[in-house]
């Protein structure tokens, strides 16, 4: 009682003395919802299981702006709304097996989750693959979403941007280290390998991945090798009048 007491006033939920609801105009219209709370933040793995096993209906619901969080909450998607636990729990800070377990569960529980978008039209393959806290392919998770939903690959944000796209948008410099490894755990690396078309896709703006990767690092690494191996005319393509025909 006192761990959900504490969950619920982290994340902006009125709590009376007695640990029960305080029912004031922060809670009107809101639900709280404790399996989306432990999936969005990194807490220990018996917490998260215990709320699959109080709610596992909750893994069929959608967070509707219900929980006030900090604003890395979301990822780089604050303020969307629709989100499911998966969504959530692939733009939270935790990685690695602890993070991983989470994402597995989630789609265990109800793997349909990873073909629905939230508001903006992110499948929770765009948010986790645009997540620095989670660099790698199979151990942080991401394979694992993909192989829920394969053809989130192909799909675009409301931005028109590919998870390939986003993935650029957290390109982590990779120069000291071997080829071979980055190619085995990179996400961007990974995405190509599946969908190679992806390179030469433009989003709304007329910006392609390697637009967006190259403004992020500044050093040449097999990740941006491979951007420009699938569409090498990436190099010569200036972004649309949005952006200045940069």
């Amino acid at each position: 009682d006192n761990v959900n007491i504490f969950l619920r006033a982290a994340f902006g939920f009125a709590v009376g003395e007695d640990g029960g609801k305080k029912e004031t105009s922060i809670n009107v219209g809101r639900k709280w919802r404790v399996l989306h709370a432990t999936a969005a933040i990194k807490c220990h793995a018996s917490l998260f299981h215990l709320s699959c096993g109080l709610h596992p209906e909750q893994a069929y619901e959608f967070d509707e702006n219900d929980l006030h969080g900090p604003k890395t909450l979301a990822g780089q998607c604050c303020g969307a709304r629709h989100l499911s636990a998966l969504h959530l729990a692939a733009s939270s800070p935790a990685h690695g097996d602890t993070g991983r377990v989470v994402v597995q569960k989630l789609i265990a529980l109800n793997p349909r989750n990873a073909e629905v978008g939230d508001s903006r039209g992110s499948l929770p393959l765009h948010r986790i693959v645009e997540n620095k806290w989670k660099p790698h392919w199979v151990l942080d998770g991401a394979a694992d979403v993909y192989h829920a939903y394969t053809e989130a690959v192909k799909v675009k944000d409301f931005d028109g941007q590919l998870p390939l796209h986003r993935a650029a948008w957290a390109i982590l410099p990779q120069a000291e280290v071997p080829d071979e490894a980055t190619v085995t755990r990179s996400v961007i690396c990974n995405l190509l390998q599946i969908y190679p078309g992806a390179a030469a896709c433009p989003d709304n703006c007329g910006r392609l991945p390697m637009h967006v990767a190259v403004d992020r690092i500044s050093e040449w690494d097999v990740q941006l090798s491979m951007l420009h191996d699938q569409y090498p005319q990436a190099v010569r393509v200036r972004t649309g009048v949005k952006l200045g025909n940069k």
